[in-house]
């Protein structure tokens, strides 16, 4: 199926035809996708193997999406829709979703399990046409020559197969993932992925010994600032004062239209929503909360004197396992168009996922950036015909 080799692999060997870099959501997104289309050699390549973030650290988050996006997710795939009518009759992560109400959200767990069940039946089912790798691809190399593949160097996860190793393939697909933003000097922080989860922030809050009378920083303006915000609000020996800084000075909330969603992808949603509309202007007369509108770095570091942590919720970044690539050895910046999901000038080179999130511009001219399952799957589904020929 594919070429592998402990000491590199020459560019004359047989290669995937596709390369998959990543399993969280776009990553499965990405393979289901490529099944769909007939793709018969697909190499696919992850640590874990463990649904990404979602399945690591975001299980008992609330979602913004409803139920019923998670079930159309499933049946946008020919691929998926096999998966999950195995078994049928036996109680599993998809019929748990059935089992919820469509139009609410739920904890992210639920999508996650339906993640991990999805991508431990398609490994399984699809061995002919996909071989798995527990590994992290660390770099990817390309020649000039624009009908040239890629050559990419994985370290390996798994303990019975240590070795470094190397693989051929015409094209590769990254769907690496993204970690939060975090300015370079931040002082005394409390890590985002702990903050958003009320459990772990409450254990994180009681090992520093803070003790419910001091004064804490929120930096952003994003649902993920809303949540912990909420979190911290909620906690009990949460913190006397929370200074809110954001650089936006308006909350914005989706708002569902004739057909379509107004800032569907950076308004509040769900439960946060419901809190953000209520319960947080509260806060605000009841001086619980500090509303602070600072625009530049100097105004955010003045607006934070006093507090004894920060948490900033102010976006994501490709994460920092994203592959090194290099043309003829030669570093490259990687330039993403979030039209096409290439990385011109680059040849045979695509990213998706909240990594690379493809262009959205709704009705009302608004332009965003398409993150969330489902999203993922209507841009694949748009995209990979056009990849495969490439």
């Amino acid at each position: 199926m594919c070429t592998t080799s402990t000491d590199g692999a020459a560019r004359g060997e047989q290669a995937c035809q596709f390369l998959v870099v990543g399993a969280g959501p776009a990553g499965l997104t990405a393979v289901a996708t490529l099944l769909d289309h007939g793709v018969s050699h697909i190499a696919w390549v992850d640590p874990a193997f463990s649904a990404g973030r979602i399945g690591d650290k975001y299980r008992d988050i609330p979602s913004n999406t409803k139920i019923r996006l998670f079930l159309e997710y499933v049946a946008a795939s020919p691929t998926l829709c096999k998966l999950v009518n195995e078994n049928p009759e036996r109680e599993n992560a998809y019929t748990a979703l059935q089992g919820l109400d469509p139009d609410q959200g739920n904890l992210l767990g639920y999508a996650a399990d339906l993640m991990l069940m999805l991508t431990h039946r398609m490994a399984a089912t699809y061995s002919d046409s996909i071989q798995t790798f527990h590994a992290r691809v660390t770099a990817l190399d390309s020649c000039a020559d624009d009908g040239a593949g890629w050559t990419a160097s994985m370290e390996m996860t798994d303990p019975e197969h240590p070795a470094t190793k190397t693989l051929n393939a015409e094209k590769v697909i990254l769907a690496t993932g993204s970690e939060p933003e975090q300015p370079a000097e931040s002082g005394e922080t409390i890590d985002l992925e702990v903050a958003l989860s009320g459990e772990r922030l409450g254990a994180a809050l009681g090992g520093m010994g803070l003790r419910g009378e001091e004064k804490m920083g929120v930096v952003g303006g994003s649902h993920s600032a809303f949540l912990v915000l909420r979190n911290l609000a909620t906690l009990a020996g949460g913190p006397r004062t929370i200074v809110h800084v954001f650089r936006r000075g308006e909350v914005r909330f989706a708002e569902q239209k004739d057909g379509w969603v107004l800032f569907d992808n950076t308004g509040l949603k769900g439960l946060v929503a419901a809190w953000a509309g209520e319960e947080y202007w509260r806060l605000v007369e009841q001086r619980r909360v500090e509303r602070v509108h600072a625009p530049d770095p100097a105004s955010v570091h003045a607006a934070l004197q006093g507090c004894v942590r920060v948490i900033y919720a102010i976006g994501y970044r490709p994460s920092a396992t994203t592959p090194v690539v290099t043309l003829d050895g030669r570093p490259q910046t990687l330039r993403f168009d979030p039209l096409s999901g290439a990385f011109p000038p680059l040849n045979r080179l695509f990213g998706c996922g909240i990594a690379f999130p493809n262009r959205a511009v709704d009705p009302a001219g608004n332009v965003e950036r398409a993150v969330g399952i489902f999203k993922f799957m209507k841009f694949l589904k748009s995209a990979v015909p056009a990849w495969i020929l490439a």
